[in-house]
């Protein structure tokens, strides 16, 4: 489970730095339409990173509740 996590983590964080790096594309010069579609799509793919994010932290916190009651073992 914890592999997944980071795995999930890294994956974030990669989405997270592409996210910046088109975010620095100037589009002051492009039209309107183009804004807002180039907007709309950052927003989805934060939003990506946000779900990675938060699985990792998910599965991190499960991971502590079953060892902190040894839940693994039990059926």
């Amino acid at each position: 489970m914890r592999n997944w996590a980071y795995y999930y983590f890294l994956i974030g964080v990669g989405i997270s730095a592409a996210v910046v790096i088109v975010d620095s594309i100037e589009v002051k010069q492009m039209s309107v339409e183009y804004q807002i579609l180039e907007q709309f799509i950052e927003e989805i793919v934060e939003n990506i990173a946000m779900l990675f994010f938060m699985n990792c932290l998910f599965l991190m916190f499960t991971h502590a509740i079953e060892i902190r009651f040894d839940w693994e073992g039990k059926d």
